[in-house]
């Protein structure tokens, strides 16, 4: 994709390095423009109610489509910015290429939310709760329902369906996501790995139980990769920071009910 966009980017900086030819220019500008539009108008999603699932991969389609249709706008308006000023056209273009470029190695599009919190109860009863996906919609607030897919003991290649509400926020509504998590790594009072199974992207979700004097000690560590799509349409910058908060949020409440729950079942490791 970064090397489609900076084909798009060239074509128009080629045109205003050698066209001097102003009709030819008038046309490009048109041809930019509208290619611009009829690709907006490719990723005017179907109509959806509230109650649908998320569609990962239309989501990533539009957003694929609109990246695209951006690059173009820019073509256009550097084309006519070029017929007063032609060197300053040809900066936005760079400006423009330089961005594109920015976001395409993955580590700058790689997050982490790490966390941690200590829980009066021994590994492997903490564990066993935490393991089993099943328990998640008692603490997790936004989690309505987990169902286990796969036969026997929950180990690695264990998959679990769950049903997300995310709350409306940043001017997004209230919508509904389904997905196949799996565990991929499964080390039995210790540390378990998972990954949301039918995700487009890199994400692990790295859970370790480590003993402490006085119970488990939880470390939460999320990795999960921005879409370069997400990235170079600025999402990340816009709504990544206040994403991160809410995430945060919702993981602190989250643990905080779990701790509480496993904490009054029963008695508490001395």
């Amino acid at each position: 994709m970064p090397v489609n966009l900076l084909s798009i980017l060239a074509g128009a900086g080629i045109a205003i390095a050698y066209g001097t030819y102003v009709p030819i220019h008038e046309l490009l500008t048109v041809a930019f423009l509208g290619a611009a539009v009829a690709v907006m108008i490719r990723a005017a999603p179907e109509g959806t109610t509230l109650t649908d699932p998320i569609d990962e991969r239309e989501a990533e389609r539009i957003l694929t489509i609109s990246a695209y249709a951006g690059a173009l706008a820019v073509g256009a308006v550097a084309l006519l910015v070029a017929f007063l000023w032609p060197s300053l056209a040809l900066v936005v273009i760079g400006i423009t290429a330089l961005w594109v470029v920015a976001w395409w190695p993955r580590g700058v599009r790689t997050n982490t939310l790490t966390s941690q919190i200590a829980i009066r109860r021994d590994p492997a009863t903490v564990f066993a709760f935490v393991s089993d996906f099943e328990n998640e919609p008692k603490y997790w607030a936004m989690v309505e329902q987990v169902e286990k897919l796969t036969p026997g003991p929950i180990g690695a290649g264990t998959q679990f369906r769950t049903r997300v509400r995310l709350p409306a926020s940043l001017g997004i509504t209230e919508t509904v996501m389904v997905a196949v998590e799996e565990i991929v790594d499964f080390k039995p009072d210790h540390r378990f790995t998972a990954r949301v199974a039918s995700g487009m992207h890199y994400n692990f979700d790295v859970l370790t139980f480590d003993p402490i004097p006085d119970g488990t000690l939880v470390t939460h560590k999320f990795d999960f990769l921005y879409s370069y799509a997400t990235a170079v349409l600025a999402t990340t910058l816009i709504v990544g920071p206040s994403s991160n908060r809410i995430l945060r949020a919702n993981r602190v409440a989250a643990w905080a009910r779990a701790k509480q729950i496993l904490e009054s079942d029963g008695q508490a490791t001395p």
